[in-house]
This record gives C-alpha cells, structure tokens and sequence, in this order.
C-alpha cells in the first residue's frame, strides 16, 4: 500500500475515532438530564406547586425515549454502509460486475418471467 494511502487511512481512522468519543463524552455528559423516569408524573401530582424541575426531568426523558429508535437505527444504518463500501473497496471489479446487471437490456424471457411474477397470486 503506499504511503499516502496509507496516512490518509489511519487519518479517517482517527477522524472516526474522534467522532465517536465525542459522542460517548456528549451522552456521558447529558446524561443526568435524562435521569427522569414517567413515575414523575405522580410526583408533580403530589408536589404542590414547586415542580418546575420535575417537569423538566419529565420533557428530557420524553426527549431521550424519542430519540433512542433513531439512533439505533442510524447506527445500524451507518455500519451495514461502511461494511459494503469496505468490501467494495477491497474488490472494485466486482462491485463494477454487480453494478452492470443494472446496466444491461432486458431480454424478452426475463421480461415475461418478471411479468409473470408480478401477476402471480
């Protein structure tokens, strides 16, 4: 491998690995904005009027739940994406390969089973 590629490599690596503690040391950071559970509900209930810090533990943890199933997927998401694009970089003539099937006519027989296939029950 040569050199630039190889310094431009462990560049992104370290790019990645600066993103990454960044966002753990955010999360570690917020995290006691997201200490409040829905059992506050009672508490305001009871509280008798001085509950503004309640109520704010209650809007973070909504905020946090919300935005848990985005991450996760986004997360997913991320990864399955690095995965394919590692592997097409490791063997470009074959992603190319993979890629013209799209590029190609479509022949009257492969037509005809697709059509088939769609008018399926």
């Amino acid at each position: 491998m040569p050199r630039s590629t190889t310094s431009r490599l462990q560049q992104r690596r370290w790019r990645v690995a600066t993103v990454v503690s960044l966002a753990l040391l955010a999360c570690l950071v917020l995290t006691a904005e997201a200490t409040a559970c829905p059992t506050c509900k009672e508490a305001i209930a009871g509280d008798g009027g001085s509950h503004s810090s309640l109520v704010r533990g209650y809007f973070w943890s909504i905020i946090f739940m919300l935005s848990v199933p985005p991450m996760i997927l986004l997360g997913l998401g991320t990864y399955f994406y690095l995965l394919v694009r590692g592997a097409r970089r490791l063997d470009p003539e074959r992603a190319d390969q993979q890629l013209s099937i799209l590029n190609r006519p479509l022949t009257p027989e492969r037509r005809k089973q697709l059509e088939d296939l769609a008018h399926a029950p």
